[in-house]
């Protein structure tokens, strides 16, 4: 099946960046090399995944590996052209929006060479200093004392989405949460302990969906709970999730969900057996029985999770 595009922003919503950096080099014009990178990066599991997100931007850029990770890594002019146009039809939801706004004006001003002049060079280390963390001081200060200050930025702002304008996005192109889930959720349980009436202690699971985010952007997790119309959210300073965990929510709203728009990769593999045991839930009476059943399907779903 081929990939939705609505998949491809909602992954790199979840795991995608856009950054740039500036480097010495003595055979350019200026004596400095300007250079962009769109990346997604994504655990070694998911390998297949990184590749057919390449696939399906033609192949462009290139497919590494290092230690745990694969990457999906976009480098030349000339290829940053198709996902440029990519994010400008299928936009952005979270606050990598920003993001891409200034990684857009950078690519533009390269694209028409405007950087090979010392102002042009000058306009485009102002917009590297906002995109990324702040160039360092020695290498800016050296570029400065050569070519003079850089110039006052006036940026248009990029209005803030609320949660129930991704919503009604999301409402159109419920794909996006397909490939969000694929990078930020999470198919789990959560194992606990009941005391009976006779003072027997038994394990106890319940299932469970998670996904996460910064907390900058909860309002991507609001719109998720909006779109089920289930869940809890969970908030603190640095991250926010939502957690969906009554059996008769995941039964009617998260597996008819993903059963439709399944996700991908890891993911699915993970989706299998998390559906296992929901099902066993739903469909066997509890008994000791079913109970132990529930038990060796969570123990598989932990141990995927340890896998490479």
């Amino acid at each position: 099946m081929a990939i939705s595009p609505f998949f491809i922003t909602g992954i790199t919503d979840a795991e995608g960046s856009f950054t740039a950096s500036i480097t010495r080099d003595p055979l350019s014009r200026l004596g400095y090399t300007v250079s962009l990178r769109f990346n997604i990066t994504m655990h070694l599991r998911d390998s297949i995944l990184i590749k057919k997100i390449r696939c399906f931007f033609k192949n462009i850029g290139v497919y590494k590996e290092s230690g745990s990770f694969c990457y999906f890594d976009v480098n030349s002019v000339a290829d940053l052209d198709l996902i440029i146009e990519h994010f400008i039809k299928y936009p952005l939801l979270s606050s990598k929006r920003n993001s891409f706004y200034i990684f857009k004006i950078i690519y533009e001003i390269i694209k028409t060479k405007q950087h090979l002049s010392p102002q042009g060079f000058l306009l485009v280390l102002a917009y590297v200093n906002i995109l990324n963390t702040p160039i360092k001081i020695v290498t800016l200060s050296e570029i400065v004392s050569k070519f003079g200050p850089l110039p006052i930025l006036s940026l248009c702002p990029v209005v803030l989405l609320s949660y129930k304008t991704v919503f009604l996005y999301i409402l159109k192109n419920p794909w996006w949460i397909s490939g969000f889930v694929c990078g930020e959720g999470c198919f789990t349980y959560y194992k606990g302990f009941k005391t009976s009436t006779k003072g027997l202690k038994k394990t106890y699971i319940q299932m469970g969906f998670e996904c996460s985010q910064i907390t900058n952007d909860s309002y991507i997790l609001q719109a998720l709970l909006y779109y089920f119309g289930v869940g809890i959210l969970y908030q603190d300073k640095t991250v926010t999730r939502i957690r969906i965990t009554q059996i008769k929510h995941l039964q009617h709203f998260i597996v008819p969900f993903f059963i439709k728009y399944p996700v991908c990769g890891f993911k699915q593999k993970q989706y299998k057996i998390w559906l296992k045991a929901v099902t066993l839930i739903i469909s066997e009476p509890s008994s000791i029985n079913r109970n132990e059943k529930i038990i060796t399907v969570t123990k598989d779903l932990t141990s995927l999770q340890k896998m490479i």
